[in-house]
C-alpha cells in the first residue's frame, strides 16, 4: 500500500496544482529565442545578471511569478544522494543559477508549466532516482506539467521551429494535446521520429476550454 500512495502522491499534486494558461515566459539560458516568443504573443522576461558562484537566490523572484518557465539546463547527476543533484542555466559573463532538487522543494511557483531543454542527455545517469528527484521537487513547489527533452538537440532550426509551433498550440491547446499537434505538424513538415522522441510531457496534461471556464468562474471545488 505504501508504494501505491508514494506513486500517486505526484499525481495528485500535479491535478491539484493546475492552473489557467498564461503568456509569461522566463527564459532562463535561453534568450537567443526572446524574439521568437514575443512575435507569437507572449511576453518574456530573462535572468538577473548577477557575479558570484551561482544566481538561483537572486533568480527566485522572478521564477516564482512566471506562468511558464523556458529552462536551458545542464544535469550534474548524484546517483548517491539524489536530491542533491545539480541542474543550472547559463547567463553570458555572470554568474549561472544552479539549484537542486532540494531548493525547488522550498519554493512556491506560479507556473502552469516548465520546459527544461538540456544541453546534457538524461540517459548519462546510471539510474532513474536523480531524475525522479526533480521531477517531484517541480510538482511539489507547485507547477502541474513538465517538458523534458531528453537529449540534447543543437540544430537552432530544429528548436525554434518546435518552440514556435509548441508554443501557438499551447494557447488553445491542453499541455498534452498541444505537444501532439506539434508532433504531427512537424512530422508533416518532414521532422523524423527521433527528432520529435526527445520532447516528453510528465505530470498533468492540462486542461480544456471548458474545464478552464469552469475553472475561471468558480473553481474546481466549487
Amino acid at each position: 500500500v505504501t508504494g501505491v500512495q508514494t506513486c500517486a502522491l505526484p499525481i495528485y499534486y500535479s491535478f491539484q496544482n493546475r492552473k489557467l494558461f498564461a503568456r509569461q515566459i522566463f527564459l532562463g539560458g535561453a534568450s537567443r529565442y526572446a524574439d521568437l516568443l514575443r512575435k507569437i504573443g507572449y511576453s518574456t522576461s530573462l535572468p538577473l545578471q548577477v557575479k558570484g558562484k551561482s544566481s538561483f537566490a537572486e533568480q527566485m523572484p522572478l521564477l516564482s511569478v512566471a506562468n511558464i518557465l523556458h529552462l536551458h539546463v545542464k544535469g550534474k547527476w548524484n546517483n548517491v544522494d539524489p536530491l542533491r543533484s545539480q541542474i543550472g542555466f547559463t547567463i553570458p559573463n555572470f554568474a549561472p543559477a544552479v539549484f537542486t532538487p532540494i531548493d525547488l522543494f522550498r519554493l512556491s511557483l506560479n507556473s502552469s508549466l516548465v520546459y527544461l531543454d538540456f544541453t546534457t542527455s538524461l540517459e548519462c545517469s546510471s539510474t532513474n532516482d536523480p531524475f525522479i528527484a526533480m521531477k517531484r521537487a517541480f510538482t511539489y513547489s507547485g507547477t502541474p506539467s513538465l517538458l523534458l527533452s531528453l537529449w540534447p538537440e543543437n540544430r537552432t532550426e530544429k528548436k525554434s521551429a518546435f518552440y514556435e509551433q509548441f508554443y501557438k498550440n499551447l494557447e488553445h491547446l491542453p499541455a498534452a494535446e498541444a505537444l501532439s499537434q506539434t508532433k504531427h505538424e512537424l512530422r508533416s513538415r518532414g521532422f523524423s521520429d527521433g527528432d520529435l522522441a526527445r520532447y516528453q510531457l510528465y505530470g498533468f496534461g492540462g486542461m480544456t476550454s471548458s474545464e478552464e471556464r469552469l475553472f475561471a468562474s468558480q473553481g474546481f471545488e466549487g
